[in-house]
């Protein structure tokens, strides 16, 4: 998956959110565990992409690259 899709997806999915500035997401709490439940139904739907429950961890979630290591790890 590309960096510009995932931003595009993560948009669509949660507007408020800027996606392109904030490297610490959760640790900052931008990103509930509701938001991040949210994300991960948008990748599973959108790109039939599913992350084990093992990996959910804050850090993977902190910032847009962070997502999309994790996601091209499980693509």
């Amino acid at each position: 998956m590309e960096r510009t899709e995932l931003t595009e997806l993560l948009r669509q999915t949660l507007p408020r959110t800027d996606w392109e500035t904030e490297a610490r997401l959760v640790d900052d709490g931008v990103l509930s565990s509701l938001d991040i439940l949210t994300v991960l139904t948008a990748l599973s739907a959108e790109k039939r992409i599913r992350i084990p429950g093992n990996e959910m961890k804050a850090q993977n979630f902190n910032s847009v690259d962070a997502i999309l290591a994790l996601c091209n790890r499980y693509r």
